[in-house]
């Protein structure tokens, strides 16, 4: 009988919320429906959209760009809203803003990517790794992406505690370079290809490691590991935009065939990163924010391999501990005659 009387009065009590919630909610649509109120609500909704996708250059935007998904959401369900009780000009207005901001997403990824058939005479795959963001022991997230056995492998934030690592695969890896650091720009290049070239640009005291290989063609190919420091301030973007025009530069005078390995910090949609690829000619090996990832919608990756338009990605996919948590990215790609 008690379980009974507490199961009628939760019952009861989620009852009356529901009708609270349906009284707030009818009281603000009700007021929306207001001509003038309406019509400050689409200004707003359209000012915001605007604000994620033009590029100005004020850290407010800058700091409120990765919830760019979340806006989206926001306004394909209040546009949902706004059909249930008739606002018709809002329902427009939120769901074409929704589109703009899902069509800006897209074209920060590479969603018309479509993974080629696999040549294995002329192709290479490389994993892209940080084992330090995982939740289990390095031993263990080492394991994890040796599994794959990758041609090449490419580390971040390689410490002086990795020189084992290269010392116990000096067999299978023959090939090394590395840049030991205490803090995170130290990064590595491990590969059963023979090296031709290695060289480290070092823009504003952040290194770029980079070395050429060749492939079974014959082929020189450039392989790059890139990651900075997240930016703080507005003068932070400014200079990781001269940091990036720098490496672009860099990218045109080096071999057609690229695979750069990066993690700037900022979110795949930054004007910054945009730009970019744009102007290195480089592309995403992602088809979407959630490409490979156990998690939510909202998730927002930062690593990245990019290729150049001579070099065809056959797969992709992102290395996740057991608990999910990712440490790292996997590609394989195979090259294009180059002319």
């Amino acid at each position: 009988m008690d379980q009974k009387n507490i199961l009628g009065k939760i019952l009861k009590l989620i009852i009356t919320k529901i009708k609270y919630l349906s009284f707030l909610m009818n009281t603000f649509f009700n007021s929306i429906n207001k001509s003038s109120i309406q019509w400050i609500a689409i200004i707003l909704i359209c000012l915001i959209t605007l604000l994620f996708v033009l590029p100005f250059d004020f850290i407010l935007i800058k700091k409120i760009s990765p919830y760019a998904i979340y806006w989206m959401y926001f306004c394909l369900f209040f546009g949902i809203s706004c059909l249930m009780f008739n606002l018709t000009h809002l329902l427009y207005v939120s769901f074409s803003c929704c589109g703009i901001i899902a069509l800006f997403l897209l074209t920060s990824f590479n969603s018309s990517i479509r993974f080629s058939n696999e040549e294995s005479f002329n192709s290479v795959s490389i994993v892209f790794i940080n084992p330090t963001l995982g939740n289990e022991d390095l031993t263990s997230n080492v394991f994890l992406f040796q599994q794959l056995n990758p041609d090449i492998i490419c580390i971040e934030e390689l410490t002086p505690d990795w020189v084992d690592f290269g010392l116990k695969n000096k067999t299978k890896y023959p090939y090394q370079t590395t840049l030991l650091r205490v803090d995170p720009l130290g990064k590595g290049i491990y590969s059963k290809l023979p090296f031709i070239h290695v060289d480290t640009l070092n823009y504003q005291n952040k290194p770029i490691l980079l070395c050429t290989i060749q492939n079974e063609n014959k082929d020189s190919v450039c392989i790059g590991v890139c990651n900075t420091p997240p930016p703080l301030t507005l003068r932070d973007f400014q200079r990781l935009t001269i940091y990036l025009d720098s490496f672009a530069i860099y990218l045109k005078k080096s071999p057609k065939l690229q695979l750069i390995a990066t993690n700037l910090n900022i979110v795949p949609w930054s004007s910054e990163f945009r730009t970019f690829k744009t102007t290195s000619n480089l592309f995403s090996s992602r088809r979407d924010n959630n490409e490979g990832i156990n998690s939510s919608f909202f998730s927002i990756p930062n690593n990245e391999i990019l290729f150049s338009n001579l070099v065809e990605c056959t797969s992709f996919s992102v290395i996740q501990d057991s608990k999910n948590k990712t440490i790292g990215i996997f590609g394989k790609y195979q090259f294009k005659k180059s002319n």
